[in-house]
């Protein structure tokens, strides 16, 4: 105010020089906190036009006669010291917190990323485990089911028929009852390994809940070469299984369906499958079947009359 009343006014008053100066400070320093690229051209133009005035004889800066240019230099050195350090300081200011809130955003960056990190791991493992059976880490009933519905349509594009093979441990409730279900769970552990590591890489085998367990052979169409399957895994099956130091001798039954000649959907496939064990059981077990058409008409009184 005092500042622009001597340059409105022409009047010259060099003892007000320096506090008129000072408003410069309040006025760059709001400048400043809110944009640095206000506050520099408002310096510049708020000095040009104090120069101006000065030079023209007018503003509190000129204080006439031949010492007043040294007075004058002087004051504005001075003023011009302090806009600096404060236009200085504002900008460090600034630079602090631009810096912290990157800071504060990258912090930020990283804990979304982690969190999403972890909310991707625990839906993979939820999906895992809608998928896998937890014993032996097979693919479960509902896995085996997407893996058929891929076998049918490879089957039906191509023309390339598919074996299905149910195969059912004999007498494992009775591994169960004399030894305890610790033991039962490491017999269906280790035959779910003996059955993995006995198959091709492009063969399934799933675990359909008990002590069932599930293949799909994809393009074998030729009942010699599923005989000599079941004649492998039979073989396998029957090497006694060592738990604790005790030693369990095992069997298995399969039952054996083809697709698309014994059936063309899961249900019926599976059905023909089942059939085809019970009469493997039926005939002595520890041995293999496959599905004929006249099964069905010597259906098991229950369930647990072919899984016995």
């Amino acid at each position: 105010a005092i500042t622009l009343f001597h340059l409105v006014s022409g009047s010259k008053g060099p003892d007000d020089a320096g506090s008129a100066f000072l408003v410069l400070v309040p006025l760059l320093w709001l400048a400043v906190r809110f944009s640095i690229t206000i506050a520099y051209p408002l310096f510049a133009f708020v000095m040009t036009i104090i120069i101006m005035a000065t030079m023209h004889g007018r503003g509190p800066f000129w204080s006439g006669g031949a010492s007043g240019p040294i007075f004058v230099f002087a004051e504005m050195s001075v003023g011009f010291g302090m806009a600096i350090l404060l236009l200085g300081s504002a900008a460090l200011e600034q630079q602090r917190t631009q810096h912290a809130l990157r800071e504060l955003n990258r912090e930020l960056e990283n804990r979304v990323i982690e969190r999403t990190a972890e909310l991707q791991r625990s839906q993979s493992q939820l999906e895992q485990a809608a998928l896998e059976d937890p014993l032996t880490g097979l693919p479960n009933r509902r896995s085996l089911k997407t893996h058929f519905a891929m076998f049918e349509a490879t089957a039906r594009r191509k023309n390339r028929p598919f074996t299905v093979m149910v195969i059912d441990l004999d007498h494992f409730k009775q591994i169960n009852d004399h030894w305890g279900h610790d033991a039962g769970d490491a017999v269906l552990v280790e035959t779910a390994y003996r059955l993995r590591s006995a198959i091709r890489q492009c063969d399934v085998v799933a675990r359909m809940g008990g002590d069932e367990f599930m293949l799909l052979l994809p393009e074998t169409n030729e009942r010699a070469d599923v005989e000599s399957v079941c004649e492998r895994l039979s073989s396998i099956l029957a090497n006694p299984i060592v738990v604790k130091n005790k030693t369990i001798r095992t069997a298995a039954s399969i039952g054996i369906a083809m697709f698309p000649g014994d059936a063309e959907s899961w249900q019926t496939i599976y059905k023909a499958a089942d059939l085809a064990l019970y009469q493997a059981k039926r005939c002595g077990r520890g041995n293999w079947k496959c599905y004929h058409p006249s099964f069905a008409d010597s259906l098991p009184i229950s369930v647990e009359a072919v899984h016995a």
